[in-house]
């Protein structure tokens, strides 16, 4: 027993330094190729903790590695998903993230195990006095809305109060087609990991299996958080876009500031405008 433990140490190990795709091609034998990914593995982009804190929020700021820029914690989200099963390999989850001025989001923290509701409830309590959520996202179907009403009897209980919000999801689209609206996101790099956070390979290899993956519990938990979030405005980031709103307010600013520096800087979209007129 020892022996086997060890083992899966071993393998576990592996799949982090190598990632999931080498991994199931290596070890599993059964790869993904990326572009038969319905998340492809070159959309990943991540966040690194910097020793820095924010006065505003109390936490720690982020760096992405895009960019560089350090990004402060702006509003926390938080959605908690049900197995829907026992005895079936689902586990249960919470997760917490935080948006910026352009709503890229940061996925804080996760968490998942095969427990029982009231322990889940117990575990979300406690991440809910880590982070103090803006909001906590619960789905309104019939084993979630019980979840609801003890997560917040037991809030009434110790005197605490974060506003838990129902999550209706409708049945009109599968769980497959509601995790699928996440492509686009994905696409455009506007959701961040955390670099180091132990379940960060899990939810990788989740998406990049989807659909066909043995879990997704995870994938659907991030998904909640469509009906869920909205932008950080206290938290901008430098657009490196020439025409987007900052850009133009920057612009404007310098106007004021000294007229002839911006004439100087902008030359030859001034002789455009004059040429046109």
């Amino acid at each position: 027993m020892i022996a086997h433990s060890g083992y899966y140490r071993a393998l576990e190990e592996l799949k982090r330094n190598q990632g999931s795709y080498l991994y199931s091609a290596l070890y599993m034998l059964d790869p993904v190729p990326e572009e038969m990914q319905t998340f492809k593995t070159s959309w990943w982009v991540h966040f690194d903790w910097v020793k820095e804190h924010d006065e505003q929020s109390g936490y720690q700021k982020m760096r992405r590695e895009d960019d560089g820029e350090i990004i402060p914690i702006g509003h926390r989200f938080m959605c908690s998903d049900v197995a829907k099963s026992e005895g079936k390999g689902d586990y249960s989850t919470g997760m917490v993230i935080t948006t910026d001025n352009e709503n890229n989001w940061y996925i804080l923290d996760m968490w998942r195990g095969q427990v029982l509701p009231m322990t889940l409830a117990d575990k979300l309590i406690d991440m809910c006095y880590y982070w103090f959520p803006n909001v906590v996202g619960i789905e309104t179907i019939t084993y979630e809305l019980m979840l609801k009403l003890y997560v917040e009897e037991k809030m009434r209980r110790e005197g605490i109060n974060f506003p838990v919000q129902a999550i209706n999801q409708g049945n009109k689209l599968s769980k497959e087609l509601k995790i699928k609206a996440l492509q686009p996101m994905f696409e455009s790099k506007c959701i961040y990991f955390p670099r180091n956070h132990p379940l960060t390979p899990v939810l990788k290899e989740e998406l990049e299996r989807f659909p066909s993956g043995k879990n997704d519990d995870l994938a659907d938990t991030l998904q909640m958080f469509r009906e869920l979030v909205f932008p950080s405005k206290n938290v901008r980031i430098k657009s490196k876009d020439p025409n987007s709103l900052d850009a133009w307010k920057s612009k404007l600013k310098k106007w004021h500031k000294n007229k002839q520096a911006f004439f100087r800087d902008y030359q030859q979209d001034y002789n455009k405008l004059i040429g046109r007129a």
